[in-house]
């Protein structure tokens, strides 16, 4: 039934009985429908509004995804206005700031982890989940495939709670095949065990890959596989905290051989933290019409077990581009051998502007990273050129790593302190080459 004014309050009796948000009862029958509900609306030739699905405060267990499916935005076959929203009552799920919870987390199993969350509408998949017949395994999934393109829809203040579904592998959050200017807003995913799951995926279907995707003010923890993965085109990352996480905390990819996909990603204030087997920012550098145009400013990284920040081309993706600035990692590279705050392999152009590296001694006794940059030809080529202007770098064993393929043409102006920790007894070197 459509509701006149845009609205569709999930507990409202007439979708299918409505929803409890008691935390027992499966909600799923009752969710799909206020949502189908809002989607047949969005697509009437006669709407003026978008869809607005509201989750009042509580705990919604589900047995299955809740699926947006072909919202056009105002009129079939073309976007005219705005799309569904999910929408979750009480404060937001997260600031994107430091994430909570106590205890150790391993990848792959579901204990180890007691935390508490703050409260708001949290959707809960339940132990007997389960994807059926969606095109992709995800709590929440915009789906852009199974009946045609959507666009402009949200989720917005809503939080996935994957604790009690054991190592079922899913998404928390999955954008899906043509699906245009598609946003998450102010939600969490947390508990999701599995080390084939993540937090939030962007996904292709055959030629078609989203487009314009808006990830802002998100929380991902605890989560067994990558944190933020996707196959990115002209998306904008903004203030998104991956913490503990089993893979990568952020997986940046371009999907080069779709048409119209592919790079001007841009990441700003976003954080990658406690990767137990990898890095907090993984880029293979997408190239599109912009020669990639990957940039991340203001990020950082802690603790992560590989590299703060790596950046690959491969064979495919030649002579492509990425930009940081203001770039910051921390104590990164806790495995033993050759770890590195930045590591930079194959074909690719990086120019790093005010970035820094640091030991931290503090959490890692053995100090990390070893080196504070280092490069490599992947089995493909050197990379075309490292430009390093400003920042302090700061590396356990040496700044720059000496056993492996420099660039073919770099510039160096920075600080440069190798050694260990940062004393106020020496002075940091002015590099002005490798």
């Amino acid at each position: 039934m459509a509701s006149t004014n845009g609205f569709y309050n999930v507990q409202d009796t007439q979708y299918a009985g409505g929803a409890k948000g008691d935390g027992k009862t499966d909600d799923t029958a009752a969710i799909q429908a206020a949502i189908n509900a809002a989607c047949a609306a969005v697509n009437a030739e006669s709407a003026s509004v978008g869809g607005l699905v509201f989750f009042p405060t509580g705990t919604y267990v589900t047995s299955a995804p809740l699926v947006v499916q072909n919202p056009s935005g105002g009129s079939p076959g073309g976007v005219q206005g705005p799309g569904v929203v999910l929408y979750g009552g009480g404060p937001f799920a997260n600031d994107g700031g430091a994430g909570s919870g106590t205890g150790t987390f391993t990848p792959g199993t579901a204990g180890g982890v007691t935390s508490t969350f703050d409260g708001g509408a949290t959707i809960q998949p339940s132990s007997s989940w389960a994807a059926g017949s969606a095109a992709t395994p995800a709590a929440i999934l915009f789906d852009g495939h199974t009946n045609g393109a959507i666009a402009m829809c949200e989720a917005y203040r809503l939080r996935v709670d994957g604790g009690n579904a054991g190592t079922t592998a899913m998404a928390g959050f999955a954008i899906y095949g043509a699906a245009s200017a598609c946003s998450i807003r102010g939600c969490s995913v947390v508990r999701l065990y599995s080390a084939n799951s993540t937090g939030i995926d962007v996904l292709a279907s055959g030629s078609s890959a989203p487009d314009g995707t808006t990830l802002e003010s998100c929380l991902l923890q605890f989560i067994g596989g990558v944190g933020v993965s996707g196959l990115f085109g002209d998306a904008t990352i903004s203030r998104v905290h991956t913490q503990q996480t089993g893979k990568a905390g952020f997986e940046i990819s371009g999907n080069s051989g779709t048409a119209g996909q592919g790079g001007n990603v841009r990441l700003t204030d976003c954080r990658g933290d406690l990767s137990a087997t990898s890095s907090g920012f993984h880029v293979q550098v997408p190239c599109g019409a912009y020669l990639g145009m990957v940039q991340l400013n203001n990020c950082s990284t802690q603790r992560n077990n590989e590299y703060g920040f790596h950046v690959e081309a491969n064979s495919n993706n030649k002579f492509c581009p990425v930009y940081l600035s203001n770039c910051v990692a921390q104590g990164d590279g806790i495995q033993s051998g050759n770890s590195a705050g930045y590591r930079f392999d194959g074909p690719v152009l990086a120019s790093l502007a005010n970035c820094a590296v640091h030991v931290n001694t503090t959490d890692v006794a053995a100090g990390a990273p070893s080196y504070a940059i280092i490069t490599d030809n992947d089995a493909i080529a050197a990379p075309v050129g490292l430009i390093v202007q400003g920042g302090f770098f700061n590396a356990a064993s040496a700044t720059w790593a000496q056993l492996l393929s420099a660039p073919q043409m770099s510039v160096v102006d920075t600080l440069v302190y190798a050694g260990g920790p940062w004393s106020q007894s020496r002075v940091p070197t002015h590099a002005t080459s490798l």
